[in-house]
């Protein structure tokens, strides 16, 4: 699972590939509001385009889901089966 805040951000402004080992999430934050005659003393969110890699720990398998909610992608991405630990028995001699 991997999770994302992006606050300010419409989920149709959000592009999100998934290829091998590689979560690639894009996007471009434009704020909506603007000060005539002035300028600002602090802003918290910035602007403008964004692009973050997320390297995944091992391969996966079948299609991930993404979900967007107030303000976080949540994308959840199945194990591969080869990935997966398996329980060996031992046996004595």
């Amino acid at each position: 699972m991997v999770k994302a805040e992006l606050p300010g951000i419409e989920p149709g402004d959000v592009e999100l590939t998934v290829q091998d080992k590689t979560i690639v999430l894009r996007g471009e934050r434009r704020l909506a509001e603007t000060v005539q005659n002035g300028a600002y003393h602090r802003r918290e969110r910035g602007e403008g385009r964004f692009r973050r890699v997320v390297r995944l720990p091992g391969p996966t398998e079948g299609e991930p889901q993404a979900r967007f909610r107030d303000g976080v992608l949540t994308v959840t991405l199945p194990k591969a089966s080869e990935a997966r630990p398996r329980r060996v028995t031992v046996h004595s001699e």
